[in-house]
């Protein structure tokens, strides 16, 4: 019994550390902007590219929040000679972007269905900035939501881990059709108070830019990947590491004792309160009796698992337990193993105890709540 209940408890801990909470892929209707292109190879060297994001705080945390971009590709013609070259980029689910030179006045739409031939003199260089104001929305995954261990047991009172996700997909500019593309990207954000931007690993802040509210990031990410595309990920909120559960209520009895019989009084009650560690660890201290003649105090320490409603959270853990009987002044202490499954704050756990006066195990069955 006890090799059996350490085997789960160890693949839940494996489960626990190998899976994170998931994130969103980005959706078919997320936007997307950038891949600056031509019809096929040109004499143009990409000599800088910058993504700017400028942001303003949403009316609520289910609304959109307002953004306005700019990318701007610095292009250069090393030719001694002036040349018209055919350039393109995308813009999908996003609509009146413009693009013009950097320090004029006069914009045009953005060329995304066909071709335009922008004009650079020889050895000339020339800015070209796409811009646009969007609402971005929240990142959601699709189908049915999982529910964190925690939030399981207490719907009502467990603090939730979910941090409130904005985000969109910038394309690098497709290298191949340059004689040079630039193997690092510069992003400029500026965000409202409360909101980062998160989830490249390889971004490095460069701290004399970052100045008047914007923050300037370095990142390394060849255009010439094979996947171009950045996830722009803004956050608010982070998931905490200690979190507030919440008090359970859990009644039943003891079905079997270490000499295999049944007791006399089998009613058993537990009372206490659970906190919870990221989104799979559980640490519960409660106190229990029979409200006649035993009492005793226990400290349990759980992983489990999420709940998809169907199936339940189920859960494996290891703790201590003390207890007292009123015709003896001497306080016990033992080792409780427990498994456990509970659906929307309801559910059912078995407590296995063993004192070292008893020489076995002692069973317990109860049915849970928490709020």
């Amino acid at each position: 019994m006890r090799s059996a209940l350490s085997l789960s408890f160890a693949a839940l801990l494996v489960w626990g550390a190998s899976c994170p909470t998931a994130r969103a892929q980005p959706a078919s209707d997320t936007i997307r902007i950038g891949a600056l292109r031509s019809e096929a190879h040109t004499p143009l060297a990409l000599i800088e590219e910058e993504l700017e994001v400028d942001c303003q705080a949403p009316g609520s945390a289910v609304e959109a929040m307002p953004c306005t971009l700019h990318v701007r590709y610095t292009l250069e013609n090393p030719d001694e000679e002036a040349r018209a070259v055919a350039l393109r980029f995308s813009v999908e689910n996003a609509d009146g972007f413009t693009v013009s030179d950097v320090g004029t006045e006069g914009r045009s739409a953005a060329p995304v269905l066909s071709m335009r031939r922008f004009p650079f003199d020889a050895g000339g260089r020339r800015t070209l900035d796409l811009s646009g104001a969007v609402l971005i929305e929240q990142i959601r995954d699709p189908g049915p939501q999982p529910t964190d261990a925690l939030r399981a047991r207490h719907p009502l009172l467990g603090t939730s881990t979910e941090a409130e996700d904005r985000g969109f997909v910038f394309s690098r500019a497709v290298a191949r059709h340059f004689v040079g593309a630039p193997n690092t990207l510069t992003i400029r954000v500026r965000l409202p108070e409360g909101f980062t931007m998160v989830g490249a690993t390889d971004l490095t802040l460069v701290p004399d830019r970052s100045v008047d509210g914007w923050q300037v990031y370095r990142m390394h990410h060849p255009a010439d990947e094979t996947d171009p595309d950045i996830r722009v990920t803004i956050r608010r909120g982070e998931t905490p590491f200690i979190r507030n559960g919440g008090p359970f209520i859990a009644l039943g009895g003891i079905v079997l004792t270490p000499d295999g019989s049944t007791p006399n009084n089998i009613f058993w009650a537990r009372l206490g309160y659970e906190i919870g560690f990221v989104d799979w660890v559980l640490l519960s201290v409660a106190a229990e009796t029979n409200f006649s003649s035993r009492f005793g105090m226990s400290v349990m320490l759980e992983a489990a698992s999420p709940s998809f409603t169907v199936p339940p959270s189920f859960s494996v853990g290891v703790g201590a337990a003390l207890r007292l009987a009123s015709e003896s002044p001497n306080v016990e202490a033992g080792v409780r193993l427990a498994v456990g499954a509970v659906l929307v704050s309801v559910g059912f756990e078995a407590l296995f105890d063993f004192y070292p006066t008893d020489g076995g195990f002692t069973i317990t069955l109860l049915g849970r709540a928490g709020l």
